[in-house]
């Protein structure tokens, strides 16, 4: 009867030596950006999503910067401390973002962590956005919002290549239940309703 059990124990004594020799060592480093990121002691460091770092999951964007405080962009809440919070999800979160009345225009750039979910006509927003000034392109203000806003069908979308498209409705629906980010993503809101969005992708 033992001798039944002796092929599963190989196998686990192999998946589990297998992953402490993927599993690469490091250390944490703070930026004079206030911005925390993961050495690797063979001089990488994790980038562009999950690592697994003292049995604590982190995110990490394209650059290598730890998300903190926000909803990573394939959908999952991380704390202050960067640690996935595995019993908030960020659906949730979204749910629960109020209707808003807000006008301006918002930019919201892939690093700086944002999701879009599109319910019905209804377009939802949790994340950081900037104020961007058009003529120098320079960053004046910044924020953060869990608020949702309004689509007709007067909103206008774009796309912006090397020249400026306009796509219609069902084109930038399929794009936001795909994906929900954008490199860059320029909403145009009136009293809660958004003209325009204009997307780089």
């Amino acid at each position: 009867m033992k001798k039944r059990y002796l092929p599963v124990l190989v196998l686990l004594i192999c998946a589990f030596l297998s992953l402490t020799a993927f599993a690469k060592s490091g250390y944490w480093v703070l930026s004079n950006n206030g911005r925390w990121w993961y050495q690797y002691t063979d001089g990488g460091y994790p980038a562009n999503g999950w690592e697994l770092i003292d049995n604590q999951y982190y995110y990490f964007d394209a650059e290598g910067w730890m998300l903190a405080d926000t909803v990573t962009p394939d959908g999952y809440w991380v704390g202050p401390d960067g640690a996935w919070i595995p019993d908030r999800a960020a659906a949730a979160a979204a749910s629960s973002a109020s209707t808003s009345n807000r006008s301006g225009t918002y930019d919201f750039i892939y690093s700086d962590n944002y999701v879009m979910k599109l319910n019905g006509n209804t377009l939802q927003v949790t994340g950081n956005y900037r104020i961007i000034d058009d003529a120098s392109w320079d960053t004046v203000a910044t924020g953060y919002m869990n608020e949702a806003f309004q689509i007709t069908d007067n909103t206008r979308f774009y796309e912006v290549t090397e020249e400026l498209y306009e796509l219609s409705q069902s084109t930038i629906r399929q794009n936001l239940a795909d994906t929900g980010t954008f490199i860059h993503c320029r909403l145009i809101i009136v009293n809660g309703t958004i003209v325009e969005m204009i997307l780089s992708a």
